[in-house]
């Protein structure tokens, strides 16, 4: 009896594995998600971040308690991007290990925040884009305002149908500020588990507990 119960736990954990390979395989998230890379030197910054592409006024920096009470969300950098000062526009992107997949959902999000020490110009927000290939996929203008001094968390999310460009293309993400500075921390962008594998994993369970009874 003992050694059937033991094959059954084995089986059903190997279901789990097995599941959640699935998804980490097709997963591999962000490098660098809070541009703690390069490191800076308090209130400096660089036109730079490890495992993005920082084009124009854009890149990583190390804030003061003069630009958040609290420093940033996570760690002690963000990424920024910035329009209308140095450069007439700011990107920050990366392309993810993700394929666009039919009938798949993913979520792009981030936390954003607004700098207390920052009036030289009027901030007008931000928009958050994803692309397969080179093809626009979805964005979003400023689906929130944080406020001065502030953070808060920004997602957008895209189902792929069988009319959706770029199926089997990977998935690039993107960061863009309308005018003024936008500051992001703690990225993150994946594929958002499917029903059936969520039951699939409550079954497992279910069976484990009533195994045991």
């Amino acid at each position: 009896m003992l050694g059937r119960t033991r094959r059954f736990l084995f089986s059903v954990s190997i279901f789990a594995m097995t599941v959640g390979t699935l998804h980490s395989s097709a997963h591999a998230g962000i490098v660098n998600p809070g541009f703690e890379d390069p490191i800076q030197n308090v209130d400096t910054w660089d036109y730079a971040a490890s495992g993005w592409l920082a084009s124009g006024d854009a890149g990583v920096f190390r804030p003061a308690a003069a630009a958040y009470q609290n420093g940033a969300y996570a760690g002690q950098q963000v990424g920024f991007v910035q329009s209308g000062w140095v450069y007439s526009t700011g990107t920050l992107r990366q392309t993810t290990a993700d394929i666009l997949v039919l009938g798949q959902t993913f979520e792009f999000s981030t936390m954003v925040g607004r700098r207390l020490d920052n009036p030289l110009l009027p901030w007008m927000g931000y928009t958050m884009s994803l692309y397969a290939g080179s093809t626009l996929l979805a964005s979003a203008n400023t689906p929130v305002d944080p406020g001065l001094g502030n953070w808060q968390r920004a997602s957008l999310q895209y189902t792929a149908t069988s009319a959706s460009p770029g199926l089997g293309q990977f998935i690039t993400v993107e960061l863009t500020s309308a005018y003024g500075q936008t500051n992001f921390d703690d990225v993150s962008f994946g594929p958002v588990p499917t029903p059936s594998t969520a039951v699939g994993v409550s079954i497992a369970a279910g069976l484990v507990i009533r195994r045991r009874r």
